[in-house]
């Protein structure tokens, strides 16, 4: 498959799950044995599952989560992908409960890719920005 398309299988896997809960894609895109590399990652969960729990993370946070495609740029084994967010703080994040505040977050996830499914995934974001959003200390 060319990295156009996988390019295009993330975009997808992105919007469908964070923006509507749908992980349908998940298994396609994840190896068994993925690996996230954040620092939000649910401890000892790999492969779809550990994706979905990360998703799912936020999902809770912020249930009006809404994920959009800045742009996408793929080389060699890596697809990178520049996002945004926008969602209001209703569940607990990371220890910090609720404030009702509207949140803004920007992001770059990298995404490696073996045998057509990603391995390995991390995500680049403002955590002092975004945790100061929520008052989070």
């Amino acid at each position: 498959m060319s990295l156009d398309k996988y390019k295009e299988q993330i975009k997808q896997g992105f919007l469908q799950s964070f923006n509507k809960g749908d992980y349908s894609t998940f298994e396609d895109l994840f190896a068994p044995d993925a690996v996230s590399l954040d620092r939000a990652k649910p401890v000892g969960i790999k492969g779809p599952e550990g994706a979905k729990q990360l998703v799912e993370n936020f999902r809770k946070a912020f249930p009006d989560i809404q994920v959009v495609i800045e742009s996408q740029t793929a080389e060699s084994d890596k697809v990178i992908t520049q996002w945004s967010m926008t969602g209001t703080h209703k569940g607990d994040f990371l220890g910090k409960t609720p404030t009702n505040k509207q949140v803004k977050l920007t992001a770059c996830s990298v995404d490696r890719l073996q045998n057509g499914k990603i391995i390995e995934y991390t995500t680049y974001r403002d955590d002092l920005g975004f945790m100061q959003q929520i008052d989070a200390n």
